[in-house]
């Protein structure tokens, strides 16, 4: 069984104490997939209890396992988010190879265009056209505060797309 099939159950309900146990009993062996899975949900667990700077160590402690660097980033920009730390996300993320993992890894890509848009335009800079150009028209995803936003909602005047 998966390990996000076993997590994501506990994780909903907010029992995070069974949460770090699946993860502490999950074995990486020498699976990239694995360590990463592994990483990402004793990061998002952290995430979940409020524990942001820890959850970012995780993340880093793991970082040559993620594969998409854009997802990584995109990770440890809404950490930094989180932290009140927004210039430092933006950086983060506009240091992400989003354009060239796009073709690669299109959602995940997608994700981290969006997040990077939607950082620039809430600290009044306007957002790159060729990571515009990336999002589809129809593109949703939600946000901080369980809201459904697209692309449409990064092209009206102040916008509520925040991250944090």
């Amino acid at each position: 069984m998966a390990l996000r099939d076993q997590i994501y159950p506990a994780h909903k309900a907010k029992d995070f104490d069974a949460c770090h146990r699946i993860v502490d009993a999950a074995s990486p062996r020498k699976d990239r997939e694995e360590r990463r899975s592994i990483t990402y949900w004793r990061s998002a667990i952290l995430e979940a209890e409020g524990r942001f700077t820890e959850s970012m160590s995780v993340l880093e402690q793991g970082r040559a396992d993620f594969c998409c660097s854009s997802s990584y980033a995109n990770l440890k920009a809404r950490l930094l988010v989180r932290l009140g730390r927004s210039p430092e996300a933006i950086a983060v993320l506009q240091s992400a190879p989003i354009v060239d993992e796009h073709e690669t890894y299109p959602a995940l890509a997608l994700e981290a265009a969006y997040d990077l848009c939607a950082l620039l335009i809430e600290s009044g800079q306007p957002a790159p056209a060729d990571l515009l150009a990336l999002i589809p028209d129809d593109f949703i995803t939600m946000n901080d505060q369980k809201r459904f936003v697209g692309k449409s909602d990064l092209l009206k005047p102040r916008a509520d797309f925040a991250l944090g």
